[in-house]
């Protein structure tokens, strides 16, 4: 499948028979992506330096959940920082990972079934996702555009965007549920030689039809980090289970992340 089945951000579908064509559509995904990950940056930067105005909503062993109001687009948003660290892989290992369709449903449970609408080159892609239904509200279902970069001084950044795509049209049964999520990770590296990664998670989720705000807060506040404690074990397991089949070839230091992400090189790998 090419770039001819249009796409663009939530509420904005582009005529798959536009004359501009496939340069077109490709830099609206490129204009979506880089105002997804300007807006991340800036916000886990502007946190970092000045604390900004979020509240601390939610603390347990290795995490801590913050939400702060955001006005998007005329509108007042929660958006929620879960911060975490994870033992013995790199900043590159965890977002790879992260990016990963091959391996999301190893730490996402509420992935029923997932799916690829569109690729463009090796660090962006759109995907339709079936959610399991929870017991008596509607199944959700959400179309995102996902897209992985390094950033530099150990940072990477995945970040995973809303959008609507004419192949990815909700079943009948199913709300539509949006979301902006971005994932910064940073590798850190110990004086004995150890590493591992800080985690910063940013989410702001509209699960669609009717639901009160209080309770979407309550949730979200316990469900991040279940999610980033799955991450972080599903990557960890995932890194020794590679480095030990290498080993066995006698290629040592390095950690393979699906078939798209071959050769990645492992810090602390013996």
């Amino acid at each position: 499948m090419t770039f001819a089945a249009a796409w663009t951000k939530t509420g904005d579908l582009i005529d798959k028979h536009n004359a501009t064509g496939v340069d077109q559509r490709s830099s609206e995904m490129d204009s979506v992506v880089e105002r997804a990950v300007t807006d991340a940056i800036r916000l886990i930067d502007d946190s970092a330096a000045t604390g900004g105005q979020w509240k601390t909503v939610h603390k347990e062993e290795g995490m801590v959940v913050c939400r702060t109001e955001l006005e998007v687009d005329g509108q007042v948003v929660d958006r929620s920082r879960t911060v975490c660290r994870v033992p013995g892989v790199t900043a590159r290992d965890v977002a790879l990972f992260f990016y990963s369709l091959e391996h999301k449903e190893k730490w996402d449970s509420s992935i029923d079934s997932i799916s690829t609408l569109e690729q463009h080159g090796d660090a962006t892609v759109v995907c339709h996702i079936l959610h399991k239904r929870v017991w008596p509200t509607a199944q959700r279902d959400s179309c995102i555009a996902s897209h992985v970069r390094e950033l530099g001084d150990g940072r990477w950044i995945v970040v995973n965007e809303s959008v609507d795509h004419t192949q990815a049209s909700s079943p009948r049964s199913c709300v539509r549920a949006t979301s902006s999520v971005a994932l910064m990770a940073k590798t850190v590296l110990g004086a004995d030689g150890s590493c591992h990664t800080e985690i910063q998670y940013l989410a702001s989720v509209n699960p669609g039809g009717w639901a009160p705000a209080s309770v979407v807060r309550a949730l979200s506040a316990k469900e991040y980090p279940k999610v980033l404690r799955k991450l972080s074990e599903a990557c960890r397991e995932h890194a020794v289970v590679q480095r030990n089949r290498l080993r066995e070839r006698g290629e040592h230091g390095r950690i393979e992340l699906g078939t798209k992400h071959q050769g990645q090189l492992l810090s602390q790998a013996a």
